[in-house]
């Protein structure tokens, strides 16, 4: 396990990253995980502009930028919904990279009214959407081995429907001890960075991969 860690990309302030994307970018919860909010919180110290929702659709990715397909829960929205609109390009703007920020909770699929049939059948819609219009898509898993889970569970079940169809994978070292994101990037060819330890280097790397100065 310890050599098939080794081997992925471990990304430091000063490395050129392995993989570029481009803004405007659109972040989701695949899984219904807390770990939105991190990469949330990284994106936003690095000022890096985006919008996020937890359950947008294929629909409201094809809406663009502003998401004017979507409201938040406060708003009247459907569900739990969040909605953060941080993105500066107009709105309608088609988006280039879409986000999947990977971690299964209980708690936010049922604060969100999702089943796992609901959540997969979101998530698939969302793929296959950005595959036929050539949008890159990014896989992160943040919040290390607590949401990982025991194989074969829903945690597991989450990574394993997402992180194969992505064009581009960054987790943390701590997600990936039994070295289970760098085998599933090895297969399918799929560049993958390990985030460095310290929130600095981090905001760092994901500056450099939005090409954000």
């Amino acid at each position: 396990a310890v050599a098939m860690v080794s081997a992925a990309f471990v990304a430091t302030a000063a490395a050129a990253v392995p993989f570029t994307s481009e803004l405007p970018v659109l972040m989701h919860c695949a899984g219904q995980s807390g770990g939105i909010f991190t990469v949330e919180a990284l994106m936003q110290r690095g000022k890096i502009p985006f919008d996020w929702s937890d359950i947008p659709t294929s629909k409201d990715v094809a809406a663009g930028v502003g998401l004017s397909t979507m409201k938040s829960k406060e708003d009247g929205g459907d569900g739990d919904a969040y909605v953060r609109l941080n993105s500066t390009a107009a709105k309608g703007t088609a988006y280039k990279t879409v986000v999947f920020v990977i971690g299964y909770s209980l708690k936010g699929m049922g604060a969100s009214g999702l089943t796992m049939k609901d959540e997969l059948a979101r998530i698939n819609g969302i793929i296959d959407y950005c595959v036929k219009n050539k949008i890159k898509m990014i896989g992160m898993h943040v919040e290390g081995q607590s949401m990982r889970g025991k194989p074969g569970s829903e945690f597991e079940q989450i990574i394993d429907a997402v992180a194969p169809k992505m064009n581009a994978l960054m987790v943390d070292e701590q997600s990936n001890l039994d070295g289970k994101f760098t085998d599933i990037a090895k297969k399918g060819n799929i560049p993958i960075i390990t985030f460095p330890k310290a929130t600095n280097d981090k905001i760092a790397v994901l500056k450099e991969v939005f090409g954000v100065k």
